[in-house]
């Protein structure tokens, strides 16, 4: 329930001098008129009933304050207590100065004026804060209850809520009209008792009501307030001229300056009459003047509303801005609680505070922390529904017609390619793979045509000061056919010099270590009785032997080529996700990340082609070109696909990237990496092109966003 009201005075100043006349010896003076400029208003439900003792729930009101001073600067304040009519002229005198005495011993936080009202209960019975109103305080405050038996417990307390409801608020008695001047507050604050009522009731209404005590207090709340003018800064009053009697004193300073028609005024007449409306019900003429179109001194309750509540744009993605918009006559400076609520699934969303200014709401915000989660799926689309908190300081009716934000989930994409042609170390690459979007998975999954071929291998020999080319042997000067008699499957020792087989020559194995390019393994396919290299890069031939022939889907090597693309699998995928760029959803939300999985797929054809991958039953050295079923390391699949998927060799001699370092890489050697020598771990560099693709390609297709994406640990 809103405890109060602020606003800013109309100012009708008339600048004219106008001046009577003198034949005695004396001289006119020109004062500067004491002008209001705005006002603030605290309701009788911040007080406890016919008591002074400030609720905590004040705290929105002080916000108000605080936000009338910062747009008013240097404004001195006045503070006016008033009472309904119930009871007669002098309890309620004293009663409205006691309310004016708490609130402005709370804006200086002075603890002995409070010590007094707690002390001191109203000369005529009643307003007795006691026991309760310590533990209201300590509930405030979130203490204990407990006794609090001297006056310095009481004053630290006392200290202590203050702070609590006035907040940054602190104000000086230099601060008000008087600037404490006057011992007891004249001119700084008074109490008005019942003399000006902002409603006054029919005379048949009051008959109605003195049956009925309880509605009658309820139907009179509104004259049951305090009032605090800011007057024109540099404004300052003698309180020995200020017409207002101290909050101490009884009436008859008041009755001084009542209307000479203040009984009609201020009693039952046949019709109802509100102040707003009438202006006939105040009392007292100078109250009268400072008050009369004040927006603070109105009987009606403002009925607070909030329309057009919408979102711009009306659909958007996670992570991108989105502002809330209404009109609304909420006065400016106080928070709006928004609550934020997905119609599908269970989003947990973060509550908007919203301040009104010019009869508009505005606040721009990221959408953010929505889960599109649905059980085992996904939901395409979420909506979100702006509603008022129910714990929002400010109240007001919503426009029932209040539209929903629209939350599109980044969910499926079509397979798009990307295809790149890379130089590492003088070596050749062609990068290519597809990848899909398919309920926030990043689906790549790299093809390679295979096709059955014969194990052999050809060695460098130039570096031996063997050169040119042998008869039927490689195309390559200097390169022999060669083969393994010994144990050793991975190293050749014998070459063919175009009639004969020979010995390899003495330290090439050493070489062969040292720089494992000087030799390679190729395959072999076979045409009519003969062999010849599968590779039409290698060329030459044909190969000085022949080879058994044997099933190249016989369950064992189907099992290999199976568990190849296993291993595959399991080394590259759900090691990292994908996140979007400057979206700063949980982690745990389903909103901006990718999981990432690498499905290999081998293809097997029947003719050769540049892109064709030959696979042998050897137990070889496998490479780029040819893979081997009889290669013990099951990571071969798995470091190759990494080559298709943009990521050069990491071992010293291969088609190595000099300028990669990072990330466990110097110099683009990483043997403990699935490119390096030991085909170990995936690491985040290894899944650079899959960001690039979101970005060009798959996202910006479907969606027509090219955000940003970033390679992330996995949660």
């Amino acid at each position: 329930m809103s405890g109060g009201v602020s606003g800013t005075h109309t100012l009708h100043v008339d600048h004219l001098l106008r001046a009577g006349p003198t034949t005695e010896d004396k001289h006119n003076t020109y004062r500067m008129a004491l002008v209001p400029l705005a006002c603030w208003h605290i309701k009788d439900v911040r007080f406890e009933f016919e008591s002074s003792f400030v609720l905590p729930d004040a705290a929105d009101e002080m916000q108000m304050l605080a936000k009338l001073r910062a747009e008013h600067p240097g404004a001195p304040i006045s503070v006016f207590g008033h009472a309904d009519p119930v009871g007669n002229d002098k309890y309620n005198k004293e009663l409205s100065g006691r309310r004016a005495i708490a609130v402005y011993a709370m804006l200086i936080r002075r603890e002995a004026m409070w010590e007094e009202l707690y002390k001191k209960p109203h000369s005529m019975g009643g307003d007795v804060w006691g026991q309760k109103s310590i533990h209201r305080m300590q509930d405030a405050l979130g203490h204990p209850h407990s006794t609090v038996g001297s006056s310095l417990d009481r004053a630290i307390l006392f200290r202590a809520y203050m702070d609590l409801v006035c907040g940054e608020l602190v104000l000086t008695p230099g601060d008000f009209l008087a600037q404490g001047a006057d011992a007891d507050g004249k001119g700084d604050y008074q109490g008005c008792g019942e003399f000006n009522p902002l409603l006054v009731f029919s005379q048949k209404e009051t008959a109605q009501l003195q049956q009925n005590p309880p509605k009658r207090n309820a139907e009179n709340a509104p004259n049951r307030r305090v009032l605090a003018y800011l007057f024109r800064p540099g404004s300052v009053v003698s309180p020995g001229k200020w017409p207002c009697p101290t909050a101490k004193e009884g009436t008859e300073g008041c009755v001084k300056r009542l209307w000479s028609d203040e009984k009609t005024r201020r009693n039952p007449s046949a019709d109802r009459r509100e102040f707003e409306e009438t202006h006939n019900t105040f009392g007292c003429r100078f109250y009268h003047r400072i008050a009369v179109e004040s927006p603070c001194e109105r009987a009606k309750a403002v009925v607070f509303f909030i329309k057009d509540l919408r979102f711009e744009p009306e659909k958007a993605f996670c992570g991108d801005k989105v502002k809330l918009l209404a009109t609304t006559n909420l006065p400016d400076g106080v928070v709006v609680r928004f609550q934020l609520k997905a119609k599908q699934g269970s989003s947990t969303l973060k509550p908007l505070d919203v301040m009104p200014a010019g009869g508009q709401l505005s606040h721009e915000f990221e959408v953010k922390d929505v889960d599109f989660k649905n059980g085992s799926s996904f939901f395409d689309k979420v909506e979100i529904d702006a509603t008022l908190d129910p714990a929002s300081p400010a109240k007001a009716l919503v426009d029932p017609g209040s539209k929903s934000l629209t939350v599109e989930a980044l969910l499926d994409a079509p397979d798009e390619e990307f295809s790149e042609h890379r130089t590492w170390s003088g070596f050749g690459n062609d990068s290519k793979f597809l990848m899909k979007i398919e309920k926030f998975r990043a689906k790549v999954h790299p093809e390679f045509k295979i096709m059955k071929v014969f194990g052999a291998y050809m060695v460098d020999l130039n570096s031996f000061s063997i050169t040119g080319t042998a008869t039927n042997g490689p195309s390559r000067s200097g390169w022999r056919w060669a083969r393994v008699t010994g144990s050793n499957t991975f190293m050749p020792d014998q070459y063919h010099d175009g009639t004969t087989w020979k010995a390899l020559p003495a330290g090439f194995k050493a070489a062969a270590d040292a720089n494992s390019v000087i030799y390679t393994a190729v395959g072999l396919i076979k045409k009519g009785t003969q062999f010849f290299p599968q590779q039409s890069a290698t060329g030459g031939g044909p190969f000085p032997t022949t080879f058994a022939d044997y099933n190249f889907d016989d369950p064992t090597l189907v099992a290999k080529r199976a568990k190849w693309v296993k291993v595959t699998h399991d080394k590259w995928s759900g090691v990292f996700q994908l996140r979007r760029k400057d979206c700063h959803s949980g982690n745990a939300v389903r909103c901006c990340r990718y999981d990432v999985d690498v499905d290999v797929k081998l293809t097997k054809v029947e003719v050769d082609g540049p892109d064709v991958i030959g696979v042998g039953r050897e137990t070889f050295r496998s490479n780029a070109g040819v893979f081997f079923m009889g290669d013990p390391r099951d990571t071969l699949l798995a470091h190759e696909a990494g080559h298709h998927m943009d990521n050069p060799d990491e071992y010293k001699g291969g088609a190595v990237d000099p300028g990669l370092s990072g990330d466990g890489a110097v110099a683009g050697i990483d043997n403990d990496s699935i490119m390096g020598r030991d085909h170990t771990k995936v690491k985040k560099r290894h899944y650079h092109a899959f960001p690039d693709l979101m970005k060009k390609k798959s996202i910006k297709n479907k969606y027509g966003r090219d955000y940003d994406y970033l390679v992330v640990d996995k949660v």
